[in-house]
């Protein structure tokens, strides 16, 4: 009896730790050789920072731009959007660029625009190479709290 309730509370310590660390990790933006994605919590406050991570230095430059869709948009519908012109249903909140295999990075006021509601956003990403701009992705949405 006495090892199973020692081994109760190890494991609810090992599930209290994994769960505090995972809401820990500070919203980061990675480049990779497939694209980009995105780790960190599912909830950011509208004054964040974000960082940027290149795991791929294939490329001439990376960097994304965080913004919102308009009402009715989705995810789904960014997969049309292929080159560096955004669509006029995507506001553009910020993006910082990042060069060569390295870490930056960007501090981000969400909110700062009153012409945008901002309840959630999405990243884009794009690369650089011989000064073509190239969409890799996206990710998102991620929920904005004030």
């Amino acid at each position: 009896m006495i090892n199973i309730l020692v081994v109760c509370i190890v494991l609810s310590s090992l599930l209290l730790v994994s769960c505090s660390s995972a809401s820990n990790t500070p919203p980061t933006i990675t480049f990779t050789k497939d694209g980009c994605e995105y780790s960190g919590r599912q909830s950011i406050p509208a004054a964040v920072t974000i960082t940027l991570s290149v795991k791929d230095d294939s490329h001439d430059k990376y960097g994304y731009v965080v913004g919102i869709l308009d009402d009715g948009k989705t995810i789904k519908d960014m997969t049309d959007w292929k080159s560096a012109d955004a669509p006029s249903w995507y506001g553009h909140l910020g993006s910082p660029d990042n060069v060569g295999n390295s870490t930056s990075e960007k501090n981000f006021l969400l909110n700062a625009n009153a012409a945008y509601q901002v309840d959630e956003v999405i990243f884009v990403c794009f690369i650089e190479d011989g000064g073509d701009t190239i969409k890799v992705g996206q990710v998102g949405p991620i929920k904005v709290k004030d």
